[in-house]
Order: structure tokens, then sequence, then C-alpha cells
């Protein structure tokens, strides 16, 4: 709201010289302006009409301004801001001159305005401030923020991006820079208000820094016709109020705050102190309350410590209550030299309301005659007396029974008395009657009680101040000593308040100092130390008792008031078990009691507040709290001795043990967070869950269990936790364990993280420590060492971060199952007896390491794995190192990485593979030292080891060696290996075959029956129906029967390559007529399958013996022919995969691709497919065999899978033809396996190769 006001503009500055224009005008600084723009432009300037501002420098809620020139005098008609919608618009003018406004001053949108003009400001007739709720002006060089400040005349555009805050209020905020002055050539004129009659909503703050204000008969209201009224405050070092002004913040629910030269009693210190302060007798300053509502505060101040501070007023000063209701409101006049002569003030109220209070400060006496002041309380008068140098002070009040206001003198010793400053009672204070009025007391050094206050009235409230504390004395009468006493009947809601502001506080001379205090509350507020002997009482009711301040008040007396003792500051110290009275609860919020006494409590209950609270012991004393402690606020255990909580507490505030012992026998909070400082311990005497644990200090588990987490924050343990207990992680948030902890109990990370981040040369956990990483939740280990755990199971995420990280597992010696996932790159090592079972297949830790540094070490006891991918990254020749006879154990068939290295260390190592697995290792196999194949598995080392030259027992199960080392072997009668000689233990081994060499038989192959079914299993062949080994020649029948065998008759070479259908000469099974099928195995196996007829009800057996030879019997089963079968070691193979089957009786292809298969009799040399003889070579091989069997009788060839190396059995398919390529992959049913409708010969030749590593024959 805007009043426009007429009055005389005064002052030769703003007059026209004798009738010529004055030099006005605005124009922005240019380059230096900050993108101001005049009339939009950026060194635009303005000299009549509208002038529109606009650009500028936004930085958050802020937009700033610069102007080399503001004069709005002369033709301008008005300004106009673009404030683009912030809250604050911060303009800068840099004239030496200053600014001067006698126009409209408006802004596009509400915000504050900031105008600081460091070369004076100059408000006349006709100005105001529209859209400016808040309205600050300043003759101030800078305004600061929290993060940086706005230098008028230096401040760069990106200096002020980062300015996006508020600016800091009053003297915190608006600064001289003397520098800064300097380099805008300032001559500084001071804030003149001439004759202007401005409105402002809610706030107005002038401040000529280091300067003169002046207000001239002008009407400044901040006056609210809806609510309290505004703040106004002026300040300057020299103020002047003079003229017909009137200054307002009235409002229709309360007055508002007018401070001119300083707040009340300085208590702000954003407020500007002045040292001279006048206010004319034409002035009028009003705070009241229009309708209903307590009157405001007025405060008309100069510097009380300043020798040369003058305060001097004359006028008018009113706050009082609304006319419909409302207490009086606050005046002070202060100074250290005050001039109050003709002064009138107003803080009067209804009769059913209080009036206000006027304060004079400050004053210096001695109090022998209180009369006067007694009888006044008991009128009902609020009276306060401050000390001071000064004169001899006096005071007014209403005398309720005239209805006239009485002044009165207090009689003063020495009054000019230079070291003055306190108060010292030496005539007792009664008051009687009715009712009484507040007393305070205020003394710039101490308040001296040797006489009682007395009030028997049950209303009013005493308050004694002091700067140096409260002495409570004694004085002789008739030759005996009285000890002085306090005696305060209240109301409920009264209070009896000792204040010591500065040093001191509460103290007494002897046990018989009492204080007597009914009803209400007795507040002790105290900033230094000391201590009460005498005795706090209820007299008729129940009173509380708190302290506050930041000193240390120590009660040795044995008081009995029965309320709530609160502590909201400092220290409250006892010495006795009965000097916290009889009342049932301690609340601490912000305060600490101390116990210098052993005591145990098992009735008091403890509310901790918002501002936390403190229980300290003393060295060598135990304290036991048996009530429930609750509250939101935190809680710390100070001081040397020991706290004991029996009870179950539920404060949910955090937990803070500083110094001593905090023992928990009955429970913490599950939500409190605990932090335990260096040299501090938090002991459990039962069974505790918190919501997080951090800190330096100590935690003592002893026997029982600690869950923390549960608050979902992180937080970070750098002290040591010990004891036989157990620790779980719980809730979301990560936890680092940073210190040397010695607790052998389980370690479980329920949910989040759980990080142990130990010093160099330490573990951070015991080697005992069982460590359960629960599903969701991380284990990491970052010490930047060895990290050892007992024992891991769990199926969350280990995490082993760095390449010099070790997670070392086993030493409790237990056996255990970990699913979970193994990151990092760091490495594993196994120890102890148990065993370790991981079978996470996307393990990914060791990424890192060296060559030389193995990814898994497997010390002691077995690791066990399910695949490959479960042992991490393969690095090459050591990423395994097995040594002290340990086991690494398979549970699965797998193939190792090729660079899946392992090494055999001291004392030698055993690779165990569990019964139906094979597990095939490519990679290298190094050592000197014992190999022991476990397991009744088989186990196939593929790879060139040169680096092993250690011994190889086979002791269960099958190894298979194909690589150069080991060449020796010792089998056990249970165990089989091509190094070893068959079925016998301790026979001279057997050099290893190399890869040209044809197994032909089941009974040098070693084959048996699960190796063959697994085979069989994997083609999935249902024409084929039984399987017999060479070690019992047992039958063993598969799933589903033969009944799917294939139809009769023969197909030619073109029915094949043009897929016209099958027939009995291609079956669509491995039971290819006359075709011998060569896999990449290394053993021979025989099986039997349907007959070429559908309808025959008999399924013929073949059985290749030990000797090459068999009996092959035809479909029918009435006759049978011996077979013959032998393999030249020379030979790379019988025939080829991709054969193919002539559909005549033609001689064989030149290069052996083809077997011939007619009614023709036998080739001479060659094994027949038919009546007659098929013939099978290669261009390389001599091998051969015979099959005759009857001519008279359908047969059936027996399969043939004869052993060749992987690189031999793709080179045969690659020398296939197209044509015998579609037959084999009709005969081998490939399309099913592989998913694909007709695969190259390089997909066939791939398969092979994946098949001989997924399915190692023994």
């Amino acid at each position: 709201m805007v009043r426009l006001g007429v009055g005389l503009v005064l002052g030769c500055g703003l007059l026209l010289a004798e009738g010529s224009p004055v030099n006005a005008g605005i124009r922005s600084e240019g380059k230096k302006g900050l993108f101001t723009k005049v009339n939009g432009k950026i060194d635009g300037s303005c000299g009549s009409g509208v002038c529109k501002i606009s650009g500028g420098i936004s930085a958050g809620k802020n937009l700033f301004y610069r102007f080399r020139k503001f004069d709005t005098r002369g033709k301008i008609k008005g300004v106009e801001f673009d404030s683009i919608g912030r809250k604050n618009v911060i303009v800068g003018v840099t004239s030496p001159k200053g600014s001067f406004i006698d126009k409209s001053i408006g802004l596009s949108s509400s915000a504050s305005l900031f105008w600081l003009s460091p070369g004076g400001i100059h408000l006349s007739q006709g100005a105001s401030f529209i859209n400016v709720p808040s309205l600050n002006l300043s003759t101030a060089n800078t305004l600061r923020f929290g993060n940086g400040s706005f230098d008028v005349f230096r401040s760069r555009a990106s200096d002020l991006t980062g300015l996006s805050g508020q600016p800091l209020p009053g003297v915190l905020g608006f600064l001289v820079d003397p520098d800064s002055d300097l380099a805008g050539g300032v001559n500084r004129s001071g804030i003149h208000l001439d004759g202007i009659d401005v409105s402002i909503d809610e706030s107005l703050y002038i401040d000529a820094v280091d300067d003169s204000l002046t207000v001239r008969s002008s009407v400044i209201s901040l006056d609210s016709p809806h609510k309290v009224g505004g703040f106004l405050t002026l300040t300057g070092q020299s103020i002047d109020v003079s003229g017909v002004t009137h200054l307002s913040a009235t409002g229709v629910k309360g007055g508002g705050v007018i401070q001119v030269g300083g707040s009340w009693q300085n208590s702000d210190p954003s407020v500007r102190q002045a040292t001279t302060n006048t206010v004319g007798s034409d002035v009028v300053i009003d705070a009241s309350a229009v309708e209903a509502g307590n009157g405001g505060e007025i405060v008309i101040w100069s510097d009380i410590n300043d020798p040369v501070s003058v305060t001097a007023v004359a006028g008018s000063l009113q706050a009082h209550g609304g006319v419909n209701g409302g207490n009086g409101g606050h005046i002070e006049t202060s100074g250290f030299d005050l001039d109050i002569a003709n002064m009138k003030i107003n803080v009067g109220s209804l009769s059913e309301f209080k009036n206000g209070e006027w304060l004079l400060d400050p004053y210096d006496y001695t109090l022998n005659d209180v009369s006067s002041i007694s009888a006044a309380l008991s009128e009902g008068t609020n009276i306060t007396i401050s000390t001071s140098t000064s004169s001899i002070p006096s005071f007014e009040y209403e005398d309720l029974s005239s209805g006239e206001y009485v002044t009165t003198s207090i009689g003063a010793d020495n009054p000019s008395d230079s070291s003055g400053g306190s108060i010292v009672l030496n005539d007792s204070i009664i008051v009687s009657g009715p009712g009484s009025g507040d007393l305070t007391l205020q003394a710039d050094k101490k308040i001296i009680l040797n006489s009682d206050i007395t009030n028997t009235t049950g209303s009013g409230n005493l308050t004694l101040q002091s700067a140096e504390g409260i002495e409570m004395g004694s004085r002789v009468i008739s030759g005996e000593e009285n000890y002085s006493e306090i005696s305060w009947e209240t109301s409920e809601s009264g209070s009896v308040r000792l204040i010591s502001t500065s040093s001191g506080g509460l103290s007494g001379l002897s046990s018989e100092n009492l204080i007597y205090v009914s009803r209400g509350s007795l507040e002790i507020d105290q900033a230094g130390d000391s201590t009460f002997p005498g005795l706090i009482k209820n007299v008729f009711a129940n009173t509380d008792l708190t302290k506050s301040g930041s000193g240390r008040l120590i009660l040795s007396g044995e008081n009995s008031y029965g309320g709530i003792t609160l502590i909201k500051d400092g220290i409250l110290q006892i010495t006795s078990s009965d000097s916290l009275g009889y009342g049932s609860t301690v609340f601490l919020d912000g305060g600490t009691l101390w116990f210098s006494v052993a005591t145990s409590d098992e009735s008091s209950d403890f509310l901790i507040g918002t501002d936390g609270g403190a229980i300290g012991v003393d060295l060598g004393q135990s304290v036991t709290l048996a009530g429930v402690i609750s509250g939101s606020g935190a809680l710390t255990k100070e001081g040397s001795g020991t706290l004991e909580l029996s009870g179950e507490n539920t404060h949910t505030g955090a937990t803070e043990v500083n110094a001593g012992t905090l023992l928990v026998s009955g429970s913490l909070s599950d939500a409190t967070a605990v932090s335990v400082e260096p040299g501090a311990s938090y002991e459990l005497g039962s069974d505790d869950t918190v919501g997080s644990l951090s800190g330096a200090g100590s935690v003592s588990l002893n026997s029982y269990q600690l869950e923390a987490g549960g608050d979902n924050t992180s937080t970070t343990f750098g002290g040591v936790i010990r004891g036989v207990g157990g620790f779980t992680k719980l809730g979301t948030g990560q936890l680092i364990l940073s210190g040397e902890n010695t607790y052998s109990g389980a370690t479980t990370v329920q949910k989040g993280s759980l990080s142990i981040k130990a010093p160099a040369n330490t573990s951070g956990l015991l080697s005992s420590t069982a460590l359960i990483v629960e599903s969701g939740s991380l284990f990491k280990a970052e010490s930047g060492g060895k990290t050892n755990v007992g024992s891991l199971a769990g199926a969350g995420t280990v995490e082993i971060v760095s390449a010099n990280d070790v997670l070392e597992v086993g030493a409790n010696n237990s056996s255990t199952i970990f699913s979970g996932l193994i990151t990092g790159a760091g490495s594993l090592a196994k120890v102890g007896t148990g065993t370790l079972n991981l079978t996470n297949d996307d393990n990914d830790f060791g990424s890192v390491q060296g060559d030389q540094q193995p990814v898994v070490l497997i010390s002691d006891g077995s690791l066990t794995v399910d695949s490959d991918g479960v042992l991490g990254t393969a690095v090459g020749d050591v990423s395994i190192l097995v040594e002290n006879s340990a086991v690494l154990g398979f549970k699965g068939s797998t193939t190792l990485n090729s660079e899946r290295g392992i090494e055999f260390g001291a004392s030698g190592g055993k690779i165990e593979v569990d019964s139906g697995f094979t597990v095939v290792i490519p990679s290298s196999i190094s050592g000197a030292t014992d190999f022991e194949k476990l397991g009744a598995g088989t186990l196939q080392l593929t790879a060139a080891n040169p680096a092993f030259t250690g011994t190889t027992t086979v002791s269960e199960g099958r190894l298979n060696v194909t690589s150069a080392n080991p060449t020796t072997a010792t089998c056990a009668n249970s165990a089989s290996s091509n190094l070893c000689s068959s079925g016998s233990d301790g026979q001279s081994p057997t050099p290893t075959p190399d890869d040209t060499e044809a197994s032909a038989t089941l009974a040098d192959s070693g084959a048996d029956e699960s190796t063959v079914l697994e085979v069989v299993q994997r083609v999935d062949d249902p024409s084929i129906t039984t399987v017999v080994t060479s070690d019992d020649e047992a039958a063993a029948t598969l799933s589903p029967a033969a009944s799917s065998g294939t139809e009769s008759g023969s197909s030619s070479a073109t029915d094949v390559a043009s897929g016209s259908g099958s027939s009995s000469s291609i079956p669509v099974s491995l039971s290819a007529d006359g075709v011998v099928v060569e896999l990449a195995m290394e053993s021979s196996f025989s099986m039997n399958s349907p007959g070429d007829d559908a309808s025959s009800s008999a399924v013929p057996a073949t059985t290749i013996a030990g000797d090459g030879s068999g009996e092959v019997s035809a479909a029918t089963g009435t006759e049978s022919a011996n077979t013959e079968s032998s393999i030249d070691s020379s030979s790379d193979a019988s025939a080829e995969v991709g054969d193919e089957v002539a559909a005549d009786n033609q001689e064989p292809q030149s290069d052996g691709d083809e077997v011939a298969a007619d009614t023709q009799e036998p080739q001479s040399d060659g094994v027949g497919a038919d009546d007659g003889e098929a013939e099978s070579s290669k261009d390389a091989g001599d091998a051969s065999g015979a099959i005759t069997p009857d001519s008279d009788q359908p047969r059936s060839p027996a399969v043939a899978v004869i052993r060749v190396s992987a690189d031999q059995a793709s080179l045969n398919l690659q020398n296939g033809d197209a044509v015998s390529t579609q037959r084999a992959v009709r005969g081998l049913n490939l399309p099913e396996l592989s998913g694909r409708s007709t695969p190259s010969v390089q997909v066939i030749s791939g398969f092979l190769q994946q098949l001989r590593q997924l399915v190692a024959n023994p």
C-alpha cells in the first residue's frame, strides 16, 4: 500500500537552484552495468516520462541491477523495474552524489527491494514504492550473502551467478568496504527522508552505515488493516527524528515493532547500534494494537557501553493493547546517557488485561528502603529496575485505588560509584494483598540478596537477572545471622527466574539459604559455574525445576520439590541421591544431568527433547537408570564412569557415547543411531538392536548379539568390536568397519552393505567369525590386504575390491555353501579343514591379478564349484594355487577356461570330480609336488603342461591325459587312467597315446556305461535303444524304445542330396546303415539299434570286443556274422563323418569319402555294407574292418564310434562333399540337436568340437 502525502521539500540539496533545471536522469553503467538496460539499451539513459528498467543479472531468487546515476527529479514521471518474478531485486548506484527519489518506484511483480547507494539516499515528497512489501535502503557498498557478496562498484557479472540465496539481514548483510569506497570515489552524505509519506506492507529497514540518518516531517507507515503491524528499523551512527513526524506500525490484531538506533536490550545482532539518538517533542511513535491484540514493541536506543552515547526522547511513545482487549506492549529507552524529559508513554490495557512495560536502562544502586517497591508490586504494577553508573532512578506506576499514575524514586547508596553495576538488597521485599505485579531486578554485575523476597499473593513473576551471578547471603538481626530466602507464591503459569548471563550463577552461603516456590516453575539460567548448598522445596504444590544456560549448577542439598526437572542447557550436577527431588520425570532438552555419586534410580523416567541431552558420570562411579528413556532427541553419555540402562528404552534419537561406558542391560530403541567416540565403550548386557553404528570407540558384545543399520543410513565405525557375541548388519545403508575387530561370533549381512576397511597389516575381522551374506546384501573386503572370515555362506554379493585385497575363508573349519556373487579385483583364499562350496557361475573376481598372483588360493580343506565361471577371472598359469594337500572340487561337468592355469604348491593338492560329471582342464597344470585325482567323476587334462613335474595319483574315478604332462600316474583299484595299466593298482603306468592313435575297442578305451549313456542322451536319438560296454557287456535299456526304427530299403546318394526322404540305408539317427560315425572322443563304444525292417520284432545287438571282433545279428535275429575291426595306429579313422553311402554297386570314391552299399558281393578290401562288402578308406589311412553277414538275411550293421582327435574330426568333415554332409546331417539327426535346418560343414565341425568338451569319454 502506498500513500502520497504533501509536505515541504527541505534541504538546499533538493531545491532547484534559481529556477534552473535539476541535472536529473537515470543512466546505466554501460558495460559495467551488469547488463542493466534503461529503456531497452544497456548504455541507455532516461530523463523524462516513465523510465523502464530491464535486463540485469539473475541468480536464483535474486536479480541485480547497477546504475551510474539515479535521480528522478525533473521531468521523470516514474520508474518501472522488470523484476521477472524474482524474490529479491538488488540495485547498486555508483554515483558519488547518491540517489535522489521523488517519484514512484515500481516493480513488475512483488519482490523485496535492496537499494545500495554509498553516495547517499535522498527521499523527498512524491517518493513511493509499488509492489515492494519489504524495502531496504542503505549507504553500504557491499551486500553479503551466505556464499559471497555483491559489491556496488567492483562486482562483475560472473561474480554474481552463484549468489542465489537470501541476503543476510541488517548489519550482517550491509557492510562498508573502504577499498570499495575508494574505488568509487564516494563522498558520503547519509540518508535523508524529508517530507515523505510512504507506506510499506511488511518491513522497512533504513541503514546509514557509519553516517547520519535524518527524518523530518514525514509519515512512515507499516500499519496493517488485517493483521499485526509491520517491522520498522532506523539505524545509523547519528539519528535525528524531528518535526511533525509519525512513525507507525499498528495492526488490527496487534502492534508491530519499531526500532530506532538498536534492538531490545541489544538482543538482535543484526541491528546496528546508534551513538546518538534524538527523538523530538512533536514526534509520535506508535506500535499499538487497533482492535484486539497486544501492543507492540518500541526501542529508542544508543550504545549503552559507549561513554559518549546519548539517547534523548521527548516525544510520545505508544504501545497499548487493543480497544477490544489485549495486553500492553513494551517500550525501552536506553543509552549511556539517557534524557527522557517530557517523554510520554502509553502501554496500558483494559482492566482484565496486563499493562505493558517501560524499561529504563541502565542504573546502579543499593536498595535500602523498598517500601515503595513493595507497595507498587502489591498494586499489580510491573517494575523493572536496572543498573548503571547514572543518577538516582525513578519509576512510575498506576495506583489502582485512585486510578492515577504515581512517580516514586528508589533510595540508592553511592549511586555514582564508577565501579557500580550491582544490586544489593538489604531490606526485605514483602508482597501481599489481592495480587502482585512482576518484579524484575537487572544488574550489570551481581545481585546480592542479604534479605528476603516474599510474595504471598499467588500471582506475579519474579526475575533476578545479573551478569555475574546471584548470591544468597545473610544479615545480622538482633545479634543473629539470618540467611536470606526467596519465597514466592505464584500461579501455575507463573515463574521465578534466576539468571546469570555472563559468569557465575546461583550460590549461597549455607544450607539454610532456602528457595520456596509454590506452583509455577523455578528456572535457574546461568552462564557460569556455581554451587548452591541450600534447599529447593515446594510450599503448597509441585514445582518444576528448569536448568538453562551454559554454566554448571551443583546442587548438594537434599531437595524436595516434586515437579519435573527440565535441563535445557549447561550442566545440572548432583552430589546426593536426593538432590533431584522426588519428581517422576527428568526432561533433557539440550542440557546435561551429571552424577557425582553412585546411585540407582528405579522410578524416574527420562524424556529426551529435540535438542537432545546428556548424562554424565564421574570416574569411579556407577549409575543405574531403570526407568524408560523416551523422546526424539539425541542421548549422550559423558564422563569416565559407567551408566547402566536397564529399562526397555524407546527414544528414537541418536545415542552418543562420548566417554566412559554405556552398559545396556535392557535395550535401546531399534531406531537409535549409536556412535562411540575414541576411548569410550558401548557394552551389551543383553541382545540389542540399534538403528546404526558409528564412531571410533569400543563395542563390547560380551556373549550377546548386536544388530545395527535398520535406519538405512550409511556410517563408518573405526573402533574395535570385541567379545564372543555376533554382529548383524541391517538396513539398506552401508556400514564400514575400519577397525581391528576381535569378536568371534557370526557376522551376518542381512541388508545393505558391510565393508571391511581395516588398518594396514590387519584383517578387520577375527578369523573365526562366520560370515553370512544374505540375498540382496553386499559384503566388501577393501582393507588393501587380507580380510579373514571363519566361513562364508548365503546368497548375497561379496566384493573383493582391489588387487591387493584377499578374502580368506574357512579358519573355523566349518563347511558352508555360498550361492551369491563374488566380484572385484581381489582374490579368494580358502583355508581351514572345512569345505566351501561356491555355486554362482557369474563370479567375476580377480580381474586385475597378475599371472603370478593366484585368483584362487586353496591352502586347506576343500573349495568346490559347479562350473568354470564360479572361479572368477582366468589370468594365466597361476589362476588357481592348490597347496597343503587341499582340494579343488567340482560338483558338475565343466570345461575350464584355457587361461585358468592351476599350480600345485607346497605339499601338493587334489582335484575332485563328483560321480557322473566330467571336467576338462585345457589350461596349464604346473608345480613340482603331488597331484591327486579324487571323486568318481572324470577329469581330462588336454593342454601341454611342461611345467608340471610332480607325481600323479588317481585315487578315484577316471583321469584322462592327452597333454604332455603328466606322463605317468598311479591308479588305485577303483580308479582308472590312460596313464595307468587297466584295472591295476600300482602297476607300471603306460605312456599317453598321441592324437593319431585310434582305439577301436571298448576294452582298450575303458568306456563305462555312464559315459556312453551320457553321450547317447545328449544326442537324444529314439532309434538307439541299448548300449553295451566293454566292462560288463551288460545292456542298458534306453528310452524311448525301439519302436521308432527306420523303414527298410535304401536310397541313393542322389535321393539324399535332393532331400527325397529316408530309407533303411539313410536312417534318422546314429544307427545309419553302413556309416561309421567318427566323433571327437577318446574312447569307442558300441550300441544296439533296431533293424531296417520296421516290422521286425527282434533287436540286433552289436558288441565290439576287446580284440576288435564282434557279432552282428540281423534284424530278424535268425543268423549272425562275425565282425572284425582293426585300426592301424597310423590311420586317422576308418571312415569320415561326412561319408556318403553309395546307392548302387559301385567302387568307393577315390578319396575315401563314400561307403559302397548294394546287393553285390563285398569288396575285396573294405567293409561290406550289404550282403557284399563295403570299403571305407581315407587319404592317409589304412584301417579296415569286415562284416560278413548271411547274404539271405536283412542286416543292420552296427554303428562304430571311433576315437579321433577334434582336429582330425574337423578335417574329415571339411574333406566331405555337400552330399555326404547332408547325409551325415540326416544320419546324426543334427537339426534336432542344433536347431538348424541344414548345418554347414563348419557348423558340424564346431558341434563335434563342442561335444568333445561337453561330453568327455573316460
